[in-house]
């Protein structure tokens, strides 16, 4: 969000604020984002104008969040993902991430050292492994995305237990078929 400062800078001034704002956005970064007053009432109007349209969106994020988690949290889902910058899987550069509802089902704390996509395979059984990650690299390596990622296993629970669960995905393809990202 941009909030108003008392000083007036120029357009140029106001570019330069911007891209450096838009810079550490995409790091991370969405705190403490700033633009001076602008000497032009139009110009002013435009931006403030933005601000309150993105709030808007803000707002229909978080409220879109809160209904997913309560979806899942009510129907006991909980879902991993992977992004595929290169479009291989497995690969050192994807970027693999467990949520804390598929830990909580599972037995473990949110706290608990469950991020890798080693650590969940871990907790497939030993009997279901090679079909799990044979579906997965089907599904995966299916550039038309009809061959489906659903299937029912066994996997450990914190508990030690085995129990069954179902696995289903999709894969978010590029236009030519190649994967970017598994959910």
């Amino acid at each position: 969000m941009f909030f108003k400062k008392e000083k007036s800078v120029s357009l140029e001034q106001l570019l330069q604020e911007t891209t450096t704002q838009l810079q550490q956005a995409q790091q991370g970064n969405l705190e403490g984002l700033y633009i001076e007053t602008i000497e032009n009432e139009q110009l002013q109007q435009i931006v403030s104008n933005l601000n309150e349209i993105n709030e808007l969106k803000n707002n229909e994020i978080e409220a879109g969040k809160m209904r997913l988690d309560a979806i899942l949290s009510n129907n006991a889902v909980g879902f991993w993902d992977v992004t595929m910058p290169s479009g291989k899987f497995p690969h050192q550069d994807n970027v693999f991430k467990i949520d804390i509802e598929l830990k909580r089902i599972l037995g473990f704390n949110q706290s608990s050292k469950f991020d890798t996509l080693a650590d969940l395979t871990k907790l497939v059984s030993p009997q279901d492994g090679e079909r799990v990650m044979a579906s997965l690299l089907a599904h995966l390596q299916d550039s038309s995305g009809r061959t489906h990622f659903d299937l029912t296993h066994k996997m450990r629970f914190a508990d030690g237990q085995e129990r069954w669960v179902r696995t289903f995905g999709a894969a978010l393809r590029h236009d030519n078929g190649v994967p970017y990202r598994l959910v």
